[in-house]
């Protein structure tokens, strides 16, 4: 790829507005310059080691794939030079051989520069193919070739005939969506599409070019879709369908990833993010905090066939092991099984001598991953005589009950078919607390399969007799585990230590389970316990937190309570004060509950919803308040939220309701009260505070006084600055202090111009400033320069991923600068000694020595004197016409000098510099002593002494 780059750049810069980026400085950069630049640094663990690959391999495309089905699938890696490397265990890489690539559909002479695997498509899903230059490849599983992407097929779907595929990925967010980024006549452009497959132009990613690097990836429960670009990587959020962010992870020694990986994928056999940078490769099991990799070349297994192991033994490589019926070729100095073979099965324990470990197992504690009341239940069954298998690879039968993290699972269904190559086969998981139910994928290999569980891939084994489930043996297999380890649960209770105060309170939400009361069932959420303090007085206090959420759908509303208690250590704590500074800047009523006892309480309900207008216009009606109360040294605060969706009707009235508001508003911005029916708490929620305050009764005082706040806006039209302040006011005996609240906004109606409230986000609330007012403000180009031959301007030398060498090219002489990541430096155009640029290094891509597709990312910045135009825009100060004659004014704002005089923006200062020294500081000292105040009414003594 070519770009010419010549002087036009240097002034075109001057053209383009638009907010600053922060800049890295260059002490940061060379913290991290000697880690990732060739000056190795320890990475602990580091003892994963990738073999097979050649020496110096950088990989441009890498993704994990499911083929062939019900096998655990492959990691592929290409090279530039489309050499591709797969492996089965994530570890141990095998060459693809040229003749297999060309057997599977692809040229001999196909380069990918994009791959990746998507679920749709026939129940089977499908990996794509792209070389970056418009030729795409699909790979059809049930044909088992690759199939080329025509034009046809591109506007079929949707797409542009001319798009080329140059980044792509898929995620399972919202139902699953593939995104494709690429360009089309020249220009950058983003497409999705759902299951449907139908493709339409997207904006998910504010870039201003395509990303260098994707992956999605699922750890534990959590999905995350990371898209990389030379700031770092910006995450996927699944509430707004938008990528937002610009993060880094950390290195294992707590340093930030400075720059971009060349690529990016998710090995989902071993469960690890993987970053590639060009030669080097890093891992992370959690997406945050990465580990180095070894890469090296593994022993020779073989050097013919008849090496490997025979069909009479299993054969065993790394991991997994080879069923008795598989044959074995040589390929690459490495035994694989045959294409006829049956596969390989997963050793839970590891290998040895061909075989799997039995013994010599690690057992791993897995009693963090449950809570309380997956415990109880575990030991209810277990009372009851039946079979809980708490060790993993144990086997289990149908009616048994399993546990595995985070779950207890009873084994519902076993079928183990007549059918050949595991047709009919399935395995169901029935979640004891949560009735869901998992079903193992469909398989074609007989006895191994995988089963998906909160958002986990485990491997399944099974074996025994189709005429009979209920000898059925089934094994399951963690991906929370490596090698010779193995989860158990031999998990306690949780016993709570009895307390004087609150003791049912306190076991409902440290000890919680999903309930019913009145006929309405509660299903237990998130539940949480841990030691902390809380600040009360200056001075911290140790406690003991306990959490614990609830909801419930009843009679078309959700409804959602959640508790948080704060046990104190020091039981004579007078916590007075703790709730004096809880409610302090809050709308909070002291109300009298009555508890399900029959006893009379005093407890806070706190309003956030009299700030924020208490309902949006959308179709959903959502409203929250807070309930506190303490007694002795037990602080409670239960949170309580409802929602429905409104009808049309409903919402119109809404609509007519607030509009009204509003326009009453306009004509006299009345105070509006704070009535009852802010702090009503609806039923059944009530309910369960009243029961709460049976099991634990609040101590503040009957007699405390209960305020009457009044609350109004102002201004009630977002003003130009950008702010509106809520001011509410007890009108009550209780003198109760004001509350009042700032919050921002973006100018109702703007007499001026528009700017951002923050100049690094685009998309912040704006403030409106005055027509005529002047400010500077900073205006930046982004420009990719690549490394190319033969170019009249400049020579781009990119030298590694931190540090390349720009040379400008003048008449005269050249000018040579060593550029590093992260740094601003001032470029001088050689041939004019006054055109001075600032610029900053934002990304460095290597790829290669000498390699075309090297590239540099330079912001060319500069501070620019402007003001707000009479037209709405920011224009930039004018000193003179293009053709050096006087600028043409009609205000002073306009001139960069801050005076216009008869039609034309007048030089003051170069008018003085015409003048000897005295004569200049004679006419300066005589105006400022005229006009001390006003620099215009000096500018203008000036100018009338000069002429």
């Amino acid at each position: 790829m070519e770009k010419r780059v010549n002087l036009f750049l240097f002034s075109i810069v001057f053209l383009m507005i638009i907010i600053s980026l922060s800049f890295v400085s260059a002490n940061w950069f060379t913290d991290f310059f000697d880690k990732l630049s060739g000056k190795e640094v320890s990475l602990s663990p580091g003892t994963t080691i990738f073999e097979g690959l050649p020496d110096g391999f950088q990989p441009v495309v890498g993704y994990w794939h499911p083929f062939p089905a019900g096998s655990v699938g492959k990691i592929i890696l290409w090279d530039v030079n489309g050499q591709a490397y797969f492996s089965s265990d994530g570890l141990k890489f095998v060459k693809w051989s040229d003749a297999e690539k060309v057997a599977s559909g692809l040229p001999s002479d196909f380069k990918p520069r994009v791959g990746f695997y998507h679920a749709f498509g026939d129940g089977n899903g499908r990996i794509i193919l792209s070389d970056g230059n418009g030729m795409v490849y699909v790979y059809n599983p049930n044909t088992k070739k690759f199939e080329p992407f025509t034009n046809e097929m591109m506007v079929a779907v949707g797409l542009p005939s001319d798009f080329v595929l140059q980044k792509g990925i898929f995620h399972k967010f919202n139902g699953g969506k593939i995104i494709f980024w690429g360009q089309t006549s020249g220009t950058y452009k983003e497409y999705s599409a759902g299951s449907d497959l139908k493709f339409s132009q997207s904006s998910l990613l504010e870039m201003p070019n395509l990303p260098l690097a994707v992956v999605n990836y699922v750890i534990g429960e959590v999905e995350s879709t990371n898209l990389w670009s030379s700031q770092g990587y910006y995450r996927y959020d699944s509430s707004t369908g938008k990528f937002s962010g610009a993060v880094r992870p950390r290195l294992s020694d707590g340093t930030i990833i400075p720059n971009t990986p060349n690529i990016a994928y998710f090995d989902k056999i071993r469960k690890k993010v993987i970053l590639w940078f060009n030669d080097k490769v890093y891992e992370s099991g959690d997406g945050r905090i990465y580990y180095k990799v070894n890469v090296g070349i593994s022993t020779s297994q073989c050097s013919s066939d008849s090496d490997c192991p025979s069909t009479s033994r299993n054969y065993c490589s790394g991991d997994s092991s080879c069923t008795s019926t598989t044959t074995y070729i040589c390929q690459n100095g490495q035994c694989i099984a045959n294409s006829g073979g049956a596969g390989c099965n997963l050793c839970p324990n590891g290998c040895s001598n061909g075989d799997c470990i039995v013994g010599g197992l690690t057992e791993v504690d897995g009693c963090g991953y449950l809570n309380n009341e997956i415990r109880i239940n575990i030991t209810n069954l277990q009372s009851q005589g039946k079979i809980v298998v708490v060790k993993e690879g144990e086997v289990f039968y149908k009616g048994n009950y399993v546990v595995i993290p985070g779950y207890l699972l009873r084994v519902q269904t076993v079928i183990n078919s007549s059918y050949p190559q595991g047709e009919g086969d399935k395995v169901e998981l029935k979640d004891v607390l949560t009735n869901e139910v998992y079903t193992t994928a469909s398989t074609s290999i007989e006895g191994l399969t995988t089963i998906s569980i909160g958002g986990m891939e485990y491997g399944l084994t099974y074996s025994g007799p189709s005429f009979n489930m209920d000898a059925i043996k089934v094994t399951l297999n963690f991906p929370q585990t490596t090698g010779s380890d193995v989860m158990t649960f031999y998990c306690p209770i949780i016993i709570i230590e009895p307390s004087n105060v609150c003791p049912d309170l306190i076991k409902k939400v440290a000890q919680p389970a999903s309930f019913f009361d009145y006929n309405i069932v509660y299903n237990l959420g998130w539940n949480s316990s841990e030691r902390s303090s809380v600040w009360i007085n200056g001075k911290d206090y140790p406690t003991t937190h306990y959490y614990a959420s609830w909801h419930t759908y009843y009679d078309n509303v959700n409804y959602n309570i959640d508790y948080n208690l704060n046990v104190f250590d020091n039981q004579d704590l007078n916590l007075s004060s703790w709730i004096d500074s809880t409610i302090s800047g809050r709308i909070c009523q002291p109300r009298t509950y009555w508890s399900s006892d029959n006893k009379e309480n005093k407890v806070y309900i706190c309003n956030w919803d009299v700030f924020y207008g208490n309902q949006d216009l959308d179709q959903y009606n959502y409203k929250t308040r807070e309930v506190i109360w303490i007694k002795d040294n037990i602080a409670v605060v239960v949170y309580v939220s409802s929602g429905k969706k409104l009808s049309d009707e409903e919402l119109l009235k809404l609509s007519q309701y607030k509009l009204n508001d509003f326009i009453n508003a306009l004509q006299n911005n009345d105070a509006n009260s704070v009535n009852w029916e802010d702090f009503e708490i609806p039923y059944p929620l009530s309910r369960q505070i009243e029961v709460s305050l049976s099991q634990c009764s609040s101590e503040i005082s009957l007699e405390t006084c209960e305020p009457y706040y009044q609350c109004k806006t102002e201004p009630i039209i977002c003003p130009p600055h950008g702010r509106q302040t809520t001011t509410c006011i007890d009108n009550s005996d209780c003198n109760s202090p004001d509350v009042t609240r700032e919050s921002y906004c973006s100018p109702g109606i703007c007499a001026g111009c528009l700017v951002p409230r923050w100049a690094d986000y685009k998309f912040s609330d704006n403030v409106c400033i005055p027509y005529g007012t002047r400010f500077i403000y900073e205006e930046s180009d982004k420009n990719r320069l690549y490394e190319i031959n033969n170019v009249d301007d400049f020579i781009l030398d990119v030298l590694s991923d931190n540090e390349a060498r720009f040379t400008l090219i003048g008449k005269e002489k050249n000018i040579t600068y060593n550029l590093f990541l992260g740094d601003r430096i001032t470029i001088v155009n050689p041939d004019s000694e006054g055109l001075e640029i600032p610029v900053r290094i934002d990304g460095i891509n290597f790829l290669a020595l000498n390699s075309e597709e090297n590239y540099v990312d330079m912001t060319f910045l500069r501070d620019i004197n402007s003001y707000c135009n009479y037209d709405g825009n920011i224009n930039e100060q004018k000193i003179k016409d293009y053709d050096g004659s006087v600028a043409k004014c009609q205000n002073n704002y306009e001139c960069e000098s801050n005076f216009c005089s008869s039609g034309e923006c007048l030089p003051i200062k170069e008018e003085i510099n015409k003048v000897n020294a005295f004569q200049r500081y004679a006419i300066s000292l005589l105006c400022l002593i005229a006009h001390p105040i006003s620099q215009e009414q000096r500018e203008q003594c000036i100018n009338n002494f000069l002429g």
